[in-house]
């Protein structure tokens, strides 16, 4: 196994109290792991591949722990998202060269989703403890209970809840079904916008709105379920 170097990973908005919760485990010390360096004798470079190794490293490698959240929330495995980020990022610097864009981070999140689904279509595995293997629709989705994302709290108090409860909230979006999961991560963690998901996911605009829109409510529905369960005598 080669050696990857740790960078942080994002912070995300999470329900009942605005807060931050890292995106793996989501506590667990483990982040976006960088691409090994080469350590044997590098074949020289032209001119032309060394100006667009630099625009790659300038452009993507900031974007790395972007796309490792994406990445963890799709697989819902730490090693599996090291893998397919380590593969994303081998095929991105392959096509670099094609990229004409200013913002690489769409481009490369499309890449990671893309090699995903690629990776999951060779490989066919089950949703194992999914909200997919529920009867989703019994689930109460008019509740108004908590704003799920609403404004971020200032008080210190609710953050630290938040952060209490940061791996029931990882655990909770990990089981929404795919489709809905990557949606969520999409929107609510790293933050793009409608035009950059479609994009993305390869559907209308207003397909992401209605699947952003049963996500929450899916996520809030499970986490007014946990809540309750967590509070019965």
């Amino acid at each position: 196994m080669i050696r990857m170097l740790t960078v942080p990973i994002p912070m995300v908005a999470t329900p009942v109290f605005a807060g931050s919760v890292p995106a793996d485990s989501a506590k667990t010390g483990r982040g976006a792991k960088a691409l090994p360096s080469h350590t044997g004798p590098a074949d020289p470079m032209s001119g032309d591949e060394e100006a667009n190794a630099r625009r790659f490293k300038d452009a993507v490698m900031p974007h790395l722990d972007d796309a490792y959240t994406l990445a963890r929330y799709l697989t819902r495995n730490a090693q599996d998202a090291d893998d397919l980020v380590q593969e994303s990022y081998l095929r991105a610097f392959k096509f670099f060269a094609s990229f004409k864009g200013d913002h690489a981070r769409p481009w490369l999140l499309t890449i990671v989703r893309n090699c995903f689904y690629s990776a999951l279509k060779a490989h066919p595995r089950s949703e194992t403890a999914s909200l997919s293997d529920m009867d989703v629709d019994a689930l109460d989705t008019s509740a108004t209970v908590i704003d799920l994302w609403g404004q971020r709290s200032e008080n210190p108090e609710q953050t630290l809840i938040t952060l209490d409860n940061a791996d029931v909230v990882r655990r909770l979006i990990e089981c929404l079904p795919t489709q809905f999961r990557e949606v969520l991560v999409l929107r609510e963690l790293e933050e793009l916008s409608y035009q950059e998901i479609a994009h993305i996911m390869d559907v209308p605009i207003g397909t992401v709105m209605s699947r952003l829109a049963r996500a929450r409510n899916l996520f809030k529905a499970a986490w007014i379920e946990h809540s309750d369960k967590e509070h019965r005598p």
